[in-house]
This record gives C-alpha cells, structure tokens and sequence, in this order.
C-alpha cells in the first residue's frame, strides 16, 4: 500500500508483489475500494520488495505534480525478504530520499530483510517485525 497526503486529503494504492509488482488500485481518495481490493489479498509466490518500492515511488512521483508540498508515503507489508529485484537496495533507497518518499515497513514471519529495515530508517519511517499476523489483526 502507499498514501499521498495533502493537508486531510488521502489517497491509497494498492500493490501486490510476487515475481513482479502488480497494480490493484489505482491511486484513489476513496479508502472504501482500496479497503475492497485489500480483502482480495493473498500471500503466494516470490517477493520482489525493492521492484515494488520502486514501482511505488514512481507512482506516486506522478501523482498530483500540482501538488509540490505533498506527502508522499509507502506502508509496505511483507512476508519475507527480497527473493529477485532487478533494482537494487541501494538505487532505490537513494531514489526514495532523492525523492523525499518516506516508507513504512512491516515484516510478518521469520524472515527479516534488514535491507529493508535499513530502507525504512533512511528515509525517516519505521520497521515493525510481527511473527504472527491473523486475519484479524487487520483492523490495526
């Protein structure tokens, strides 16, 4: 997921990553159909973090460019490290701070990519690590 914000205006996206970072909807103000296609989600596959990341940032570069002062900022949920980008850490960690995106990261299981740990703290965000993660604590 990642969220521009402008003073009380919000708007979500939804990415999935697996071999490839896939869009599930489109940037929109309207939390109720992003809400919708979360419901969809499941976790399968490889996860390609550092595509994604950078994927994101580049939406959300585009994203409202009237708008210099806007917040931009990834909350990324993961299973798992990185298993494939073609991008690097490094490229896209320098990308996001270049660009001034701050991401947010959640590391569910075992595994921890301390990359993207480092990723998170680079550009003045968090990374939380949870070993278990139930449907239910999605209400969070």
């Amino acid at each position: 997921m990642l969220t521009a914000s402008f003073s009380r205006i919000v708007s979500h996206t939804l990415l999935t990553v697996s071999d490839k970072a896939s869009v599930e909807q489109e940037l929109t103000p309207i939390f109720e159909s992003f809400r919708q296609r979360l419901d969809e989600v499941f976790a399968a596959g490889n996860t390609v973090v550092y595509d994604a990341l950078d994927t994101a940032r580049r939406m959300l570069m585009n994203y409202r460019s009237d708008l210099p002062q806007l917040r931009k900022r990834i909350i990324i949920v993961t299973d798992g490290a990185d298993t494939g980008s073609e991008a690097s850490a490094k490229d896209v960690c320098h990308a996001l701070q270049r660009d001034s995106v701050t991401v947010d990261s959640v590391q569910v299981g075992h595994l921890s990519d301390n990359k993207l740990h480092a990723i998170s703290v680079a550009t003045g965000a968090r990374c939380s690590q949870f070993q278990l993660f139930s449907r239910c604590d999605t209400t969070l």
